[in-house]
């Protein structure tokens, strides 16, 4: 009987360990008001609306605290450190 050998290399590549399997999310963004790349004037004043949106956000409790974002990362993602 003839038995014929595994390319283990091969094998190990076919495997794909630590793949996370989810569904794809299509994001779109929109913008509402359009940027000038050349005119940082406008893009200091829309970063400064931004920062005030994101502290207002904050401070009402929308969102998740950074620690509970790498909590979730690392069950979602065991394989990261």
């Amino acid at each position: 009987m003839i038995s014929k050998m595994v390319n283990s290399k091969k094998h190990s590549i076919d495997k794909k360990q630590d793949s996370v399997q989810e569904p794809t999310t299509d994001y779109k963004a929109t913008f509402k008001e359009k940027l000038d790349p050349s005119n940082t004037d406008e893009q200091e004043i829309l970063l400064q609306k931004l920062l005030a949106k994101g502290l207002e956000e904050s401070e009402m409790g929308i969102g998740i605290s950074n620690e509970e974002m790498k909590r979730i990362t690392k069950l979602k993602y065991p394989f990261l450190k």
